[in-house]
């Protein structure tokens, strides 16, 4: 995220050297979000922002232009292009969703937030009303639950005192992959000595069948990501319909050099005797976090 972050410093400054190039020469080439065109004989884009009174901004580049948005909304500011019609290709090309997905988004809350300036009026007109609502008639601490934006707040009289990302299109989809592969895995850890490794493993039943058995097959390889072994281990249930069950498989493996051990394959038998099997690519899908 540090990186991140100077990434967009350094942005910042190219913009500003670009716009400050063109201001030189003949003004800023600016235009309001409805196409109409304005001049400035401010400096920088930073200056012009102090102007007008933008503290804060993200910005999209495309080809030739740039849009200025108010932070964490998609609500344009101004933006720089060379033409109503760039200005136009530019705006079809922003995908604000792309914003919400990367770490600007968060650096951006995390800004704001700091600055004690998140209140409740902006972030009504940022993000709408939120999804959903709790603590509401319980004192002065209520909390917002927006899910398109991943993020939930703890606000206290007028302003946001906390917030946490969460990725809920993540969540989702790994809610829709429990519910087609009737299982979740969680607590997933490797354990060993120096001279012998093994696994431990937790899962969540979701299927309205009971679990009898369950095979796990790991990979085991070393720092160059040589093969040093492949093992299947048997746990022994039952795990019924929405209940889980831990497992722990030491020393399955002997060796100096192992570095990790990674799961390749799941095979479970409920009671019915009845057979489903995961793939590696199937694995990754399920892993609650």
């Amino acid at each position: 995220m540090i990186m991140n972050y100077r990434h967009r410093l350094f942005a910042a400054l190219l913009i500003s050297v670009a716009v400050l190039r063109v201001s030189s020469q003949e003004g800023h080439k600016c235009y309001w979000p409805d196409g109409t065109r304005f001049i400035t004989r401010d400096s920088t884009v930073r200056s012009y922002l102090d102007s007008v009174g933008i503290k804060y901004y993200h910005h999209f580049e495309y080809k030739n232009a740039i849009l200025f948005y108010y932070p964490l909304s998609q609500k344009l500011a101004f933006a720089w292009a060379q033409s109503p019609t760039e200005l136009n290709e530019a705006k079809s090309a922003y995908k604000h969703s792309s914003y919400l997905e990367s770490y600007d988004f968060q650096i951006d809350l995390k800004e704001i937030f700091d600055k004690g300036t998140l209140d409740t009026n902006y972030i009504i007109e940022t993000f709408g009303r939120p999804d959903q609502r709790t603590g509401e008639g319980y004192g002065d601490t209520r909390f917002w639950i927006y899910r398109k934006y991943n993020i939930d707040l703890t606000i206290s009289g007028h302003l946001a005192v906390s917030h946490k990302y969460i990725d809920y299109k993540k969540i989702a989809q790994m809610e829709l992959d429990v519910s087609k592969y009737q299982l979740a895995l969680s607590d997933y850890s490797v354990s060993g000595s120096d001279y012998s490794a093994g696994f431990s493993i937790s899962v969540t039943n979701y299927s309205k069948k009971t679990i009898k058995y369950i095979w796990f097959t790991v990979r085991a390889t070393n720092p160059v990501d040589d093969l040093v072994g492949v093992k299947t281990t048997r746990g022994i249930g039952p795990i019924e319909s929405m209940e889980s069950g831990s497992y722990d498989f030491e020393s399955i493996f002997y060796s100096r050099v192992i570095d990790r051990i990674t799961l390749t394959g799941i095979k479970i038998e409920y009671m019915d005797k009845s057979t489903r099997s995961l793939s590696a690519e199937q694995i990754k899908k399920i892993w609650a976090e």
